[in-house]
């Protein structure tokens, strides 16, 4: 999707969750960064709420992966989980990978804490243009509906007996960080199908990252 707003705030979350992602990759190392291609068994890219038009394009440039619904709730992702047997390979986490997982969320909830703090001082400023105000009114809804998307995908797969996971989500796509220990033929299935429940997002945009 090519991203034609030109919001400064907007930018500047695009830019943030950027950093998180980048933060993925350096605290797993780029030799570890194993993409799990579940593409021939999901079959063609299908997007939840069938093709995004052009206005829900023009609304936000996260408008796409969240389908212009307020959100994807928690109901319609149990749904999901709900009469499915399979379930990740149960294992115990290694103090790295328990260190890992615990750095790079504090960091993650850090960066985008920092850009909701940012939005809502511009709201606060009454010198601020109504326009500046409604650029950063749509930057908090954004990410309040991305990290909500966050939580309920990393709560899905915890349910599916994942030991510990962390997603990044960005208007490209979602890496899924998971422990290699919980990972067997199916397991990138129950990925891609717990973020396609909360994300208008194809199979190909998700990336499995194996720590």
């Amino acid at each position: 999707m090519k991203i034609q707003k030109r919001h400064v705030l907007m930018a500047s979350l695009v830019l943030a969750l950027g950093a998180a992602v980048y933060l993925n990759w350096q605290f797993t190392g780029n030799s570890d960064m194993l993409s799990v291609d579940a593409s021939k068994k999901l079959g063609e890219a299908q997007y939840v709420n069938g093709d995004i038009t052009d206005e829900t394009q023009e609304a936000g440039i996260f408008d796409s992966i969240f389908g212009g619904d307020d959100d994807k709730s928690t109901e319609s992702a149990e749904e999901t989980t709900e009469g499915e047997d399979t379930t990740a390979v149960k294992a115990e986490l290694t103090e790295e990978q328990i260190s890992y997982f615990s750095t790079v969320r504090t960091d993650r909830e850090q960066t985008q804490s920092k850009v909701l703090e940012d939005a809502k001082e511009v709201l606060s400023l009454s010198e601020n243009s109504e326009e500046a105000k409604e650029e950063a009114a749509e930057s908090v809804s954004q990410l309040e509906k991305l990290i909500l998307a966050q939580s309920n995908i990393e709560n899905l797969l915890k349910a599916k007996g994942f030991t510990d996971v962390v997603c990044f989500i960005s208007d490209e796509g979602c890496n899924v960080v998971v422990a290699s220990q919980n990972m067997d033929d199916n397991s990138s299935l129950l990925v891609k199908d717990a973020v396609m429940s909360q994300l208008d997002m194809g199979s190909e945009q998700i990336k499995i990252i194996q720590i």
